[in-house]
């Protein structure tokens, strides 16, 4: 074999290899480091004696009878990725930045139903992990989708703040919310120490 035909053979065989890897190795084993999740809150009115009065990230500030979690999930590389986790799909925790113990007040789970479709243990029972391809670009979830909802009067009591939330989906965990919580009274709407979410991060 002369030099010039070794040399082809090898740049061919270094071509090869960064395909592989490009297309089969990061999509399969690095997937999670493409993919970000953005969660929102969404706010839905309720019933004047059950709703509360909420500031939301942005600083939006409304009475809602129930707060439900919308996501973003990016996917930045050029092809479909694949994610392993175990658990549900998608889990919500409410925490009081007041409590130094960071014990949810509430929390919920969720299941996307076209994930593994069709396999025999969509569950992921007996520990095994499971499986879900997350297409390039963005993919937005409706709150609708996600079916995580909390409703505020029956689930907080009187109970008011500044609390955090915490999503993850498909093991990815997305960035932390502040929320405030208060009354919906006339007398004192936001928590004794009101403090604009926004402010909270800065």
């Amino acid at each position: 074999m002369s030099r010039r035909t070794g040399i082809r053979t090898g740049v061919v065989v270094g071509l090869t290899g960064i395909l592989v890897v490009a297309l089969w190795g990061l999509p399969t084993f690095a997937g999670p480091a493409f993919v970000t999740v953005e969660p929102t809150i969404v706010a839905v009115p309720g019933p004047s004696r059950s709703s509360r009065a909420v500031i939301l990230p942005d600083g939006t500030e409304i009475h809602a009878g129930r707060l439900e979690i919308a996501l973003e999930i990016t996917n930045r590389y050029p092809l479909p990725v694949l994610i392993q986790f175990h658990g549900p799909a998608f889990r919500a925790r409410l925490v009081d930045r007041a409590m130094i113990d960071g014990v949810p007040v509430w929390k919920a789970t969720a299941e996307d139903p076209e994930l593994e479709r069709g396999d025999d243990s969509p569950d992921g029972g007996s520990g095994s992990a499971r499986v879900i391809r997350i297409a390039p670009g963005i993919t937005r979830l409706a709150a609708a989708d996600v079916g995580m909802g909390l409703d505020l009067t029956p689930t907080l009591g009187a109970h008011s703040g500044i609390f955090t939330v915490q999503v993850v989906a498909y093991g990815i965990a997305g960035a932390p919310l502040l929320v405030s919580i208060g009354d919906a009274t006339a007398a004192g709407p936001w928590p004794s120490d009101r403090q604009h979410p926004g402010d909270a991060r800065a």
